[in-house]
């Protein structure tokens, strides 16, 4: 998948500049069910052109995440992150799933209340090859 992405990013990148502008930093929505790492900063550090860009800013945060509303408090910023220049540095959202968006906006509403500027949301998924039908 990682491949994939940073074909992607060779091909696209252009129209996301286009879109959002230009950034300078790359951040990835937490995991919501898992410890450590999301899935996310894998393939976000995978590809070069996201990876020399690439600041964990983010954690869980005391609000409650759901798929259906967006949450200010959902995350917040690590600790030990530093926030000054960050109203300065645009920042690119990167999640590695998407169903109502949800998440992604509460990420990107928690970094807008500690000053960050955030330009764009950038959502990947995985399309699974059909499979056979199936008699049920």
């Amino acid at each position: 998948m990682v491949d994939g992405l940073a074909e992607w990013m060779t091909v696209h990148s252009c129209l996301l500049v286009d879109r959002f502008g230009p950034w300078s930093v790359v951040t990835t929505v937490p995991s919501t069910r898992r410890i450590g790492p999301a899935p996310a900063e894998a393939l976000v550090d995978g590809v070069p052109s996201l990876a020399d860009r690439h600041l964990r800013l983010l954690g869980r945060g005391r609000g409650r995440l759901d798929h259906l509303e967006a949450a200010r408090d959902g995350f917040a910023p690590l600790a030990g992150v530093d926030r000054s220049g960050l109203d300065r540095l645009p920042v690119l959202v990167f999640d590695d799933s998407v169903t109502t968006g949800s998440r992604a906006q509460s990420a990107a509403a928690a970094l807008r209340l500690v000053g960050a500027r955030v330009v764009g949301i950038v959502v990947v998924g995985r399309a699974l090859a059909p499979v056979a039908t199936v008699d049920c």
